[in-house]
């Protein structure tokens, strides 16, 4: 039986010269495998709790304008109450007298009559002197119905500060119309839900009617003003529904990614929606991975740096056996192919 013969030194270190790449680039792989699943993994965790924030606070956004706007509207027809059965021509100055409407935020209360001009009023010039063209005083005048309106208020109102209008019809005995309540109340009313300490520089608030009527925001720590630019766009309003999803840079005029909950009330005509930035929401993750990736560069260059030390090595001794091997080849050939040879006499 013929034993093989074993592999030589010079061959074996060889072979390890190329296995030593090839295991760290194996280990490389495996180590940014690891890596980026597990960014991957926290990224994922980051997107679905920033769509479960952007959720519950456009949830409980929608409830605070639900239960401001019910405030509104029975006090609006308190007021149409006492104005139709009273007709006290000084209803609202002794109200506000009393210590009622004395909070900033409402801008104005009044009660105007049929031909336009105001006939009671909390503020002196707080309503313009004439809304007998007013759109508002328009639609009130030419519906019988009287349901509480919410509009943004024209020109004529406090120019310092954006402006909601609440209004409602006024009947006679015989239900003709007799006017309208108006209650101008601060649109920072309904936008101070949360500061910027929760929302965030990038974050957005916003109330909007399904009309299209009206649509106040604050982006950070600023109140857009009515008419001025939005920062969401109108193509990511026309296709809003209940429930959380995120809107890429494209949907914001500011170019910001943000997660978007959007509430309908269940009561009046309105929808509430928070918006959170996606760079916020993601810092953690964002910073995980590329600590994760520094790390993963690092182990990369040092597995780089052994495999060539390694592979280094490992030629170096394949070198030296293959001299070695020459040597004793070299040495076994002059011996065995020698014609001299040497005797001992007895």
């Amino acid at each position: 039986m013929k034993i093989p013969a074993a592999p030589s030194p010079s061959r074996t270190n060889t072979i390890l010269a190329i296995v030593w790449p090839v295991l760290a680039v194996l280990c490389a792989a495996a180590l940014w495998a690891a890596t980026i699943l597990r960014a991957d993994g926290d990224a994922e965790r980051a997107r679905l709790l920033l769509l479960k924030e952007a959720d519950t606070y456009a949830q409980a956004y929608e409830q605070y304008v639900t239960r401001s706007i019910a405030q509104m509207d029975q006090i609006t027809m308190q007021l149409k109450h006492s104005w139709e059965h009273g007709q006290r021509q000084t209803l609202l100055e002794d109200m506000r007298a009393d210590g009622m409407f004395t909070d900033h935020a409402f801008v104005s209360v009044g009660i105007v009559g049929a031909n336009g001009k105001v006939r009671s009023s909390t503020r002196r010039n707080g309503l313009p002197e004439d809304l007998l063209d007013a759109a508002y005083f328009t639609r009130h005048k030419n519906s019988n119905s009287s349901a509480l309106r919410v509009d943004i208020a024209p020109a004529g109102f406090d120019a310092t500060r954006e402006v909601v209008l609440f209004t409602r019809r006024l009947d006679r005995a015989d239900e003709e119309f007799d006017g309208i309540v108006v209650m101008a109340v601060d649109a920072a009313y309904f936008t101070s839900f949360v500061g910027q300490s929760t929302l965030g520089a990038d974050g957005l608030l916003a109330m909007a009617d399904t009309d299209g009527r009206f649509w106040i925001e604050q982006a950070g720590d600023e109140t857009g003003r009515p008419g001025g630019p939005r920062t969401l766009n109108k193509t990511s309003l026309g296709t809003h529904q209940n429930g959380p999803r995120l809107v890429g840079n494209e949907g914001f005029g500011d170019g910001v990614a943000r997660a978007m909950g959007w509430r309908d009330s269940a009561v009046y005509p309105v929808v509430a929606m928070v918006a959170l930035s996606q760079r916020d929401g993601s810092a953690a993750a964002q910073a995980y991975w590329e600590e994760s990736r520094d790390r993963a560069v690092a182990g990369s260059v040092a597995l780089a740096l052994m495999a060539g030390m390694a592979s280094f090595l490992s030629l170096r001794a394949a070198g030296r056996a293959r001299e070695h091997e020459a040597v004793r080849l070299a040495y076994r050939t002059a011996t065995e192919s020698a014609n001299d040879g040497f005797y001992m006499a007895a």
